[in-house]
C-alpha cells in the first residue's frame, strides 16, 4: 500500500513541467528518521523522504537491530542505533538519484549525517535546516555557556576567598 502511495506521488511530480519548482527535475524534499522508542537506543529506525510542497511520501526505509522472525526480508542492521538514520538517509537519497530525481532543496533537522547523505547524492542541492531544531540547539548551547560561566565565576570567588 505504501509503495503505491510513493509511486503516485512520484508520478504527480513527473507531470509537472521540468522547470517548475517541485517537479521531478527540481524536487523540494524533507527527510527525517524516527525510532520506535525515543532516543538513540531504540532497536527500530524508520526514515522517509517526502515531497515538501505536496506533503507526500516519496521513499521510505526501515531498519531493525534485533529480532528472530522473518517479517522482513532484509538482514538485521549491524550498526549502532545512532548510525541507522544516516545509513537510511544515504540509501534513500541514492535511490532517488538512481530513479532520476533531482533534489534541488532538502529541508531537515540538524542531523549532520542526513545532510552529508543529501550532499553526497546531490552535490548541488541546497540543504535547509528547520528553524525550530536550530533554535533549540542554540538555546541549549547558550544554557551550557551560562552554566560554565557561573561555575567559573563561583570557582574564582572560592579561590579568592581561600587565598585571603
Amino acid at each position: 500500500m505504501l509503495d503505491n502511495v510513493c509511486t503516485l506521488a512520484k508520478a504527480d511530480m513527473k507531470q509537472l513541467p521540468p522547470t517548475a519548482l517541485g517537479s521531478w527535475h527540481r524536487a523540494v524534499t524533507t527527510a527525517d528518521g524516527c525510532w520506535l522508542t525515543r532516543g538513540y537506543f531504540s532497536q527500530n529506525c524508520t526514515f522517509i523522504v517526502k515531497n515538501y510542497l505536496q506533503n507526500s511520501i516519496l521513499w521510505y526505509g526501515h531498519l531493525c537491530m534485533r529480532g528472530n522472525d522473518d517479517v522482513i526480508d532484509e538482514p538485521l542492521f549491524p550498526g549502532a542505533a545512532k548510525a541507522a538514520e544516516g545509513h537510511l538517509a544515504e540509501v534513500l537519497f541514492e535511490r532517488a538519484k538512481e530513479e532520476g530525481c533531482n533534489i534541488e532543496v532538502n529541508w531537515q533537522d540538524n542531523d549532520s549525517l542526513a545532510a552529508k547523505s543529501v550532499a553526497h547524492a546531490f552535490p548541488s542541492a541546497q540543504v535547509m535546516f528547520c528553524a525550530g531544531h536550530v533554535g533549540r540547539a542554540h538555546t541549549h548551547r547558550l544554557m551550557d555557556i551560562k552554566q560554565r560561566s557561573l561555575l567559573l565565576k563561583h570557582t574564582k570567588v572560592c579561590i579568592r576567598t581561600s587565598q585571603q
